[in-house]
């Protein structure tokens, strides 16, 4: 989930190293953190964050899970305009 994630983000400018000989994917939080021109954010990149928070959780990397998850946040607000909670975009559309 971390390889896809980051490719995703790749593809939406974020600057990430290309994927390693090992299978291991470039530091995402480098990319995340990095000073420069910006990447772009969408609700899609907002989502894609959280899932790469949540995987780097379940493989115990608890500091690249917590700036996954604040970058999301941030971006949220930055898509949306509102504070709520960012888990809401995963959500089903009421019937």
């Amino acid at each position: 989930m971390v390889a896809t994630a980051t490719k995703v983000l790749r593809n939406f400018g974020y600057l990430i190293p290309p994927t390693r000989g090992d299978g291991s994917v470039g530091d995402l939080g480098e990319a995340i953190r990095r000073p420069g021109p910006t990447s772009l954010m969408t609700i899609h990149v907002v989502s894609v964050l959280r899932f790469a928070a949540e995987a780097h959780r379940a493989r115990g990397e608890m500091e690249a899970a917590a700036l996954c998850e604040e970058t999301a946040k941030f971006g949220y607000i930055i898509t949306t305009g509102f504070e709520n909670d960012v888990s809401a975009i995963d959500e089903p559309l009421p019937t």
